[in-house]
């Protein structure tokens, strides 16, 4: 089922709508202003929340997110989506090798055990506690068009000096995370930027150990909301009262 937080069935707004019968007209606009704004804020704390704690998935679960006014100062956040359900809820840890051998790029070795090779693409960006795999790429290096030695997160140029566009370098590492690095660099057709991409390549196999996923706690930003709407909500009715 779908996460909705609805402002309409909460219990504290049963109880300020009886505190708002008897309210001169421009009180209950006031009042009805204060629930609107109360219904952004707590969608506004969702968003928040997603922004802080997902990093490559916030697209994803924002996607599914959904603000809308019912009118009657009714309103509701929705989030719809099995994956954007399980970034706000949470998921166990499981075993990811059974999905990644079920894929159509899947081969078959001599002794009849499957395989695959999964393109890993390494930030040179770093999010919270990668810094060290980012100074890793950044010690790096590869030879550029001149027989010479840089950088693989330094920009690839030609004789001419202009950058290269498509896989520019390859580069060895002891650290398995990054062994046969290679890099991309491609051309943004509105700006003429250059974007760098690295990316390398992890075997999984049937003979292999398993692929675990550590599984993930989940956001709880519906858990926020709520919170924040029940606080202000009965914030309001004390105020009335």
């Amino acid at each position: 089922m779908p996460n909705q937080l609805k402002i309409k069935l909460d219990k504290s707004l049963d109880q300020l709508k009886k505190s708002m019968e008897n309210l001169a007209p421009s009180v209950e606009r006031e009042v009805s202003k204060a629930i609107q704004e109360t219904a952004a804020a707590a969608y506004a704390t969702i968003v928040a929340k997603a922004n802080a704690k997902l990093h490559s998935t916030r697209s994803q679960y924002l996607q599914g997110l959904t603000f809308e006014d019912l009118g009657d100062n009714q309103f509701l956040i929705s989030l719809e989506g099995k994956w954007a359900e399980a970034l706000e809820d949470g998921y166990p840890s499981f075993d990811m090798s059974k999905g990644l051998l079920n894929a159509k790029n899947v081969k078959t070795a001599k002794d009849g055990h499957k395989y695959t090779h999964i393109p890993m693409e390494r930030k040179i960006e770093a999010p919270a506690g990668a810094a060290n795999m980012v100074d890793a790429i950044k010690a790096m290096s590869a030879t550029n068009a001149a027989g010479r030695k840089q950088s693989m997160a330094d920009l690839f140029t030609n004789a001419q000096g202009n950058p290269i566009v498509g896989k520019v370098a390859t580069s060895k590492s002891e650290n398995p995370m990054l062994n046969n690095l290679v890099k991309y660099q491609s051309r943004d057709a509105d700006t003429g930027n250059i974007r760098s991409i690295y990316i390398n390549y992890r075997t999984i196999s049937e003979n292999g150990k398993p692929w675990i996923n550590k599984g993930f706690s989940g956001i709880k930003a519906f858990d926020d909301a709520e919170a924040e709407i029940i606080s202000k909500i009965d914030q309001i009715i004390k105020d009335l009262m």
